[in-house]
């Protein structure tokens, strides 16, 4: 579908704006505390008194003109007491503008943190399925990026509104002492700009939402050129050319589609603006009359010229505002999607041991043609060390994923100490830690990356020996690019970090997914001796292609294309000679 064909399709699924601004009001409950309300009440003051006193600033200056326009009764004492008044309204402005910004900037800072405390609240309770998305991943990815600053923007564009208004009002008193039709007929001619600029505003609103991929692509490869990960293969592979060509396509299709609609509404800007400028040369051809009949002073041209210039300037700005709380219906209605995004619900009861079991249990991934576990039945007691072996795409990752309670089973049960697991308590579940192939780097120093913020843990001492991190642990260097004497380690430290991560957490269940990749064999054995230790009081689960952890194991399951087709100890398996026994005749040279 082209753009403009979507974009006309987004118009027709429009929501209604009092239903998004029932959810934005909804929004502003949940990041205002006590503190800030006061905070807004006082702005809100400062924001209103702003808009009286700008306007009589501008009479000031007119009562200036008229008194000096009367050469034969020039009244000095009165043009005095008015300059006075004139400099003490100007004073008074600029000292309300000053604690007015500073208002803002402290309610902007206030707000950012609650904001980014709902959002994240929200983020770690959303199911894994749901993440998973692309529509999702979408949503919250322009959630983070665009929500704090747009909605902090849009609840300081409804009180400028109130400024706005009031400056208008005052406008059109003024003009209305010139003659009573000036502010009707200038209304009139800022119409065609107001709509203009309205129709142009909703264009860009959904062309960005639609371009939000190729923006997102755009960074990317921009980005990835400057990554401390990537440097070393964009160098010596001279990839630089290659991922700025990337970037540039994106950004020709932004551009591309920006500048349609720039051309778009051009000719019917300028005629908007003809029709402006036209009706204000009319009211000042009109007050130059009334001066020369002296029906009016010499500054009711000056306020006549001033009059129209800020009275034209805060509607163009009300429209601004108005268009922005248009786009901020928007924004609510991505927030009320944000907000609706389906939610992990756990259970309620507390286990007391972690005998596993699956039951004939059947998973598919959404969008895939077959079942990434297809009827998996096994028993796993409390304590037993499980090798999990099988070849890529066989459903090793998918059981334990599972098993977390990251995905809903479709068919079949999966029980932990005898309780369905969708009525396990998320209390129970979190003795369930798992170390991931991919686990993250985290910059920061080597305990932070240990506790990761959770005061309650405690290093022990004899983990860390057993994973050989003490000089580590010790020296506690920075890790990562955050400071600047940031270090890094190597591939094996980084993963022996990692499992002491887990390894120090209250759990039940370890589970740990290629645990030995980045080591040498030797340090490989080593490692999973010290594991079979370290996890001597609770259930190990190893998933590995390498299989020197099968002498730490009590048992082994082989997957294939979704099935256990094995369960037994080594020898049981050895002798069997089936899947396990091919997987470990090919790496027999590197054990024995």
């Amino acid at each position: 579908m082209v753009f403009s064909e979507t974009i006309i399709k987004n118009k027709a699924n429009g929501t209604s704006e009092a239903r998004v601004m029932k959810s934005y009001i909804k929004m502003l409950k949940d990041i205002i505390d006590k503190k800030s309300l006061k905070l807004l009440i006082i702005i809100i003051f400062f924001l209103v008194f702003a808009g009286v006193v700008d306007p009589i600033i501008t009479w000031i200056y007119k009562l200036i003109i008229d008194c000096i326009g009367d050469f034969a009764n020039i009244r000095w004492n009165m043009i005095i007491w008015i300059v006075i008044a004139y400099e003490v309204f100007q004073c008074i402005l600029q000292s309300i503008n000053y604690i007015k910004d500073h208002l803002l900037l402290k309610i902007s800072y206030k707000l950012n943190r609650n904001i980014l405390v709902t959002i994240h609240n929200k983020v770690k309770n959303i199911a894994i399925e749901k993440l998973e998305k692309q529509d999702t991943y979408d949503l919250l990815e322009r959630i983070n990026t665009n929500v704090t600053d747009d909605a902090i923007s849009a609840l300081m564009t409804v009180f400028q509104v109130f400024t706005s208004v009031i400056a208008i009002l005052l406008y059109c008193f003024m003009l209305s002492d010139l003659q009573i039709y000036f502010p009707v007929i200038i209304l009139i001619g800022t119409l065609p700009s107001i709509v203009t600029k309205k129709q142009k505003s909703k264009e860009r609103f959904y062309l960005a939402k639609i371009l939000f991929a190729n923006e997102r692509r755009k960074n990317y490869f921009l980005n990835v050129i400057f990554q401390r990960e990537c440097v070393k293969d964009v160098k010596l592979l001279r990839l630089e050319n290659y991922f700025l060509s990337k970037a540039a396509s994106n950004n020709d299709k932004i551009l591309a589609e920006n500048t349609r609609v720039s051309y778009k509404y051009l000719l019917y800007e300028t005629l908007a603006n003809v029709v402006r400028f036209g009706v204000f040369g009319v009211c000042v051809y009109i007050t130059c009359g009334l001066v020369i009949q002296h029906e009016k002073g010499l500054g009711s041209i000056m306020l006549a010229v001033n009059t129209f210039q800020l009275f034209t300037q805060e509607v163009e700005n009300l429209t601004n505002l108005l268009k922005e709380i248009y786009n901020m219906n928007w924004l609510m209605e991505e927030w009320e999607e944000f907000k609706t995004l389906k939610e992990k619900v756990w259970g309620n009861k507390k286990i007391t041991d972690y005998n596993i079991e699956f039951k004939n249990v059947i998973y598919k991934y959404p969008n895939a043609q077959i079942n990434s576990l297809d009827g998996v039945s096994v028993k796993i007691r409390e304590g037993e060390k499980v090798l999990i072996v099988g070849e890529n795409g066989s459903g090793k990752s998918t059981f334990v994923n599972l098993l977390m309670g990251m995905y809903s089973v479709e068919k079949g049960e999966i029980k932990i100490g005898g309780v369905h697991i969708d009525d396990i308590s998320k209390a129970s579940m979190n003795k369930i830690i798992c170390v991931f192939q991919n686990f993250i780097k985290y910059s920061g120093s080597v305990k932070e990356n240990i506790t990761l913020g959770d005061s309650d843990i405690e290093i022990n001492e004899s983990i860390v020996q057993a994973l050989g991190l003490q000089t580590l642990v010790k020296d506690n260097i920075e890790l990562g690019q955050l400071e600047e004497l940031g270090s890094e380690l190597s591939g094996g430290q980084w993963q022996k970090l990692a499992i002491c991560r887990a390894a120090v957490r209250n759990s039940s269940i370890l589970i740990m997914d290629e645990p030995t990749a980045s080591l040498d064999p030797k340090s490989e054995n080593k490692l999973y001796e010290e594991l079979a230790k370290i996890c001597s009081d609770k259930t190990l689960l190893l998933i590995s292609h390498r299989l020197s952890a099968c002498k730490v194991c009590d048992r082994i399951l082989t997957f294939s294309q979704g099935k256990v087709i094995e369960n037994g100890t080594f020898e049981e398996l050895m002798k069997l000679k089936g899947k396990f026994y091919d997987l470990y005749s090919a790496q027999r040279e590197y054990y024995e």
